[in-house]
C-alpha cells in the first residue's frame, strides 16, 4: 500500500473584536480552520481551533489621533479588515473615554507622535494544532 502525500490547508475566519475589560487593549476573536488533504484533495483529518489575539495600546490619552491610531492598527494587524475600520475607531473612544472617566486619572504622554511603532504590542494567545492520522 502507498502512502499518499499530505497537504495542509488553513483558512483564517474572523470573529469579534472587543476591548478588554481591564487593560488597555483590544481582543481579536478568531478560528484557524486547518485541514490535511490528501492529493486527490480529500480531507483526512482536520481541526477548527478557537484563538484570540492581544493588542495592547500604550499611550492612549486625549490627544491621540483615534483615526490615525485604528488606521495604523488595521494596517499592521491581519486578523483585521480594513472594513472593519470603523469600528476599531469606536472601540478605541470608549477605551479612551473609560480610561478618562476613571478616578484618579491621571494624563500619559501620548506615544503615538513619538513612534508608532511603540504603540502596540502583541500577544498571540493561539499556537496551531493540526489532527495528525
Amino acid at each position: 500500500m502507498e502512502v499518499e502525500p499530505e497537504y495542509l490547508s488553513t483558512e483564517i475566519i474572523e470573529g469579534n473584536i472587543d476591548v478588554h475589560p481591564s487593560k488597555n487593549a483590544i481582543l481579536i476573536h478568531y478560528s484557524v480552520d486547518a485541514r490535511v488533504l490528501s492529493e486527490r484533495l480529500e480531507t483526512m483529518g482536520a481541526d477548527l481551533k478557537q484563538c484570540r489575539k492581544t493588542i495592547n495600546i500604550q499611550g492612549l490619552s486625549k490627544s491621540t489621533d483615534i483615526q490615525s491610531l485604528a488606521g495604523f492598527l488595521v494596517s499592521q494587524t491581519p486578523l483585521i479588515s480594513s472594513k472593519r475600520l470603523p469600528e476599531i475607531e469606536q472601540l478605541l473612544m470608549y477605551m479612551l473615554n473609560r480610561k478618562l472617566n476613571k478616578p484618579g486619572f491621571q494624563e500619559e504622554k501620548d506615544v503615538l507622535s513619538q513612534s508608532s511603532r511603540g504603540m502596540c504590542q502583541e500577544l498571540d494567545a493561539c499556537q496551531r494544532e493540526v489532527i495528525k492520522q
